[in-house]
């Protein structure tokens, strides 16, 4: 696959993940960002401090002031470990970003199209909110539907008091 350089308005950006359904995973990809470059980490370093960064980030950050460049606690680039826990997660999230992203897109797309997110209707023509989405097999659209109640027979032929072994009734 050939290299395609991205336009600046297409940088990838923790901000990305705010328009789609699931908001949330703006806080993973900033977790997985240098607090000085921005970036996602590489070869990510762990000072004693228990920071990390960038190996280049932080080591041009002790060259220069001597301290973290977070908490400003002082620190020697002797010190520094490579923090390889974080840079398998940056890889994974890196590989699979795009993909959940345009997923995210698209699954916003087809709920907030004409076609497939409409909700169902009670008799008089109201949307309900209250029923939850499900995903048919069929189309793989989502939509709404209503909880089937859970039907229990009532039948007091079975019950004798002071039978019950449950620690409910005890």
């Amino acid at each position: 696959m050939a290299y395609k350089p991205l336009k600046e308005d297409e940088l990838p950006d923790s901000t990305d993940w705010l328009a789609t359904p699931i908001p949330k995973l703006s806080h993973v990809d900033s977790a997985l960002r240098c607090q000085v470059c921005r970036e996602f980490y590489d070869t990510p370093m762990i000072t004693s401090c228990s920071h990390t960064f960038c190996s280049l980030c932080i080591r041009r950050c002790l060259s220069n002031d001597g301290k973290c460049p977070a908490c400003k606690a002082n620190d020697q680039e002797s010190k520094l470990r490579q923090n390889w826990a974080i840079g398998e997660l940056v890889e994974a999230f890196g590989s699979a970003r795009q993909q959940v992203l345009d997923f995210a897109r698209r699954a916003l797309i087809e709920v907030t199209s004409d076609g497939s997110g409409k909700r169902k209707r009670d008799n008089e023509g109201n949307a309900r909110e209250d029923s939850p989405l499900k995903r048919t097999r069929v189309s793989g659209r989502t939509t709404r539907s209503t909880p089937q109640p859970i039907m229990i027979p009532d039948s007091d032929e079975d019950y004798a008091p002071g039978t019950c072994s449950t620690r409910w009734c005890q």
